[in-house]
């Protein structure tokens, strides 16, 4: 049978590509990022208040100020992500938000935190592969201006995934989830006021957004679980692998084949990113409530 954390992964990877490809639709139907932030974060909140009210959690974190960092974080990047899909396919996006993992390790190493020799020297080859391809995007048919949106939005992820892993080691996960939504919320407003646009889309694409919400605090849910068990980059591990997914969904959605050259650097990227991934260890499980810390059985990594 499939441990609990394998069947975590298999349902992240899905999620994510369904997710990506949700985004892609919006963006299509010419929806503006801050109208799909700001709708999507409130329909997070309604989702996570329910859930609040079901399980008798807290849906507000009890540390404001350690929670500021990911506040930030979290709104902004997801704005940065959502405006990229008018110049890059899903697929492409999914890959270059994995830009995360090579700088997380290198934060890593300026915070302190041992990693493995082959992880800097990959995470530093990666990075040269995205630079390439930035400089170089008629290789893979995507523009430039993608590129820096999503590298812009990978660094401020980076410095989230630490307050994320050690907030949720003394807060409840719907109120984890909020500050996400709220950032999104107060984001969306504001860029809304700035790029003006319809508040008003067809009861469809509200759907798409809905649904859009629904699957994120799904996979807030199993990351968090994942965070408990392994380093940051090893829980990130099928988002890695949902890169292959989210292209493979793409190509069915749109009946179209990437060519070869854009599979061989999907595949080639993703592998390699893997392996950065893999060299992240199993750590010690904190209950979510109370902060205590289990004992850690030495099991052959999942």
């Amino acid at each position: 049978m499939l441990s609990r954390n394998r069947i975590y992964i298999l349902i992240i990877i899905l999620l994510v590509a369904l997710n990506n490809n949700c985004y892609e639709y919006l963006s299509n139907q010419n929806i503006k990022a801050s109208q799909t932030l700001l709708y999507r974060g409130l329909f997070t909140l309604f989702f996570c208040l329910i859930i609040g009210i079901i399980k008798k959690e807290r849906i507000f974190p009890t540390n404001i100020k350690q929670q500021s960092i990911r506040f930030v974080t979290t709104g902004g990047s997801l704005l940065l992500i959502l405006m990229s899909y008018p110049f890059l396919s899903a697929g492409t996006v999914s890959l270059l938000q994995r830009l995360d993992i090579p700088f997380l390790i290198f934060i890593s190493i300026i915070s302190k935190r041992n990693k493995k020799l082959y992880q800097v020297l990959l995470s530093i080859v990666t990075v040269i592969a995205i630079l390439f391809l930035t400089v170089n995007p008629q290789l893979i048919d995507e523009d430039i201006n993608g590129f820096l949106l999503v590298f812009a939005s990978v660094l401020m992820t980076a410095v989230g995934y630490f307050t994320v892993h050690k907030g949720s080691n003394e807060e409840t996960v719907p109120s984890l989830i909020n500050v996400s939504a709220v950032s999104s919320v107060f984001f969306g407003l504001i860029t809304s006021f700035v790029f003006p646009g319809n508040f008003i889309f067809p009861v469809f694409d509200f759907m798409i957004i809905a649904l859009s919400a629904i699957i994120n605090v799904i996979l807030f849910y199993l990351t968090v679980q994942l965070y408990k068990s392994y380093d940051p980059e090893r829980a990130l591990l099928p988002f890695v692998w949902a890169i292959i997914s989210t292209s493979i969904l793409e190509m069915l959605i749109e009946n179209k084949l990437y060519s070869k050259q854009d599979i061989f650097i999907t595949i080639g990227l993703t592998v390699l990113i893997s392996i950065i991934c893999l060299g992240g260890q199993r750590r010690a499980t904190y209950n979510i409530k109370n902060n205590s810390r289990k004992p850690h059985i030495k099991k052959p990594c999942n």
